[in-house]
Order: structure tokens, then C-alpha cells, then sequence
């Protein structure tokens, strides 16, 4: 058992310090970072996310944020307008308190969607 631990050990060394110099690499698209939600109050939440550009001009031409109670995304919010950097949307209705969502944003150009990380979050 302690050298079970011991490799464990070594092993999340080697990843936490191989993560130290992490950096987004180039993407010929644009790469979509949905950031943790936030203000998870009784009034609704918060998602927001940021759009890294690609090294090819890529029109924006839609985006937003999915968001469900089980793995199907059935709400949506969308923007129509070229959008780089940050956006956020503020959720105020259809979220049942206590229970576990996730939420993912997206961006859709003419040729490509392309979803970002899912976040998970419970409503209050």
C-alpha cells in the first residue's frame, strides 16, 4: 500500500509540474474557454466565457451558452454580431433550485461550431 502511494505520489508531481508552463497553443480556428458560473444566487446565474481568436480570420457570426439538467443541451441563448474577448449572459428563469446543470458556451462561424469546456453548477 505505501508504495502505491508513493507512485501516486510521484505521479501527481510530474503532472502538477508539467502543467506549470501550460499555454493555450495557436489554433487555426477559434478556441472558446467557458469560465466557472458565478453569481449562483435566487435570482439566477451568470456564465460567461472568453474567445481566444485563431490564426485564421474566422468570422463570428452567432454565439452563446447551452445549459441542461441532464447531458441534452436544451436552452440556448445566442447573439448575432462579430464578438471576440469576453461575453457573459445572466440566466434569471428555468433553473430548478438544487439541482445540477452544466453549461458550456459556443461560437459559430460559417463554416464551424465550436463548443468550449462544459462547467457543472447548482442552482439555488
Amino acid at each position: 500500500m505505501k508504495d502505491l502511494k508513493t507512485v501516486l505520489g510521484i505521479v501527481l508531481l510530474a503532472v502538477i509540474y508539467g502543467c506549470n508552463d501550460a499555454e493555450i497553443q495557436p489554433k487555426e480556428y477559434p478556441f472558446v474557454i467557458t469560465n466557472e458560473v458565478t453569481d449562483i444566487n435566487a435570482s439566477g446565474v451568470t456564465f460567461s466565457a472568453e474567445i481566444v481568436p485563431g490564426t485564421n480570420h474566422y468570422v463570428i457570426i452567432d454565439y452563446g451558452f447551452t445549459w441542461s439538467s441532464e447531458s441534452v443541451y436544451t436552452h440556448s441563448f445566442a447573439g448575432s454580431e462579430n464578438v471576440s474577448g469576453q461575453f457573459s449572459f445572466r440566466v434569471t428563469s428555468d433553473l430548478i433550485k438544487n439541482k445540477l446543470y452544466s453549461c458550456r458556451a459556443y461560437v459559430i462561424t460559417r463554416d464551424l461550431t465550436i463548443y468550449g469546456n462544459r462547467v457543472w453548477f447548482t442552482a439555488h
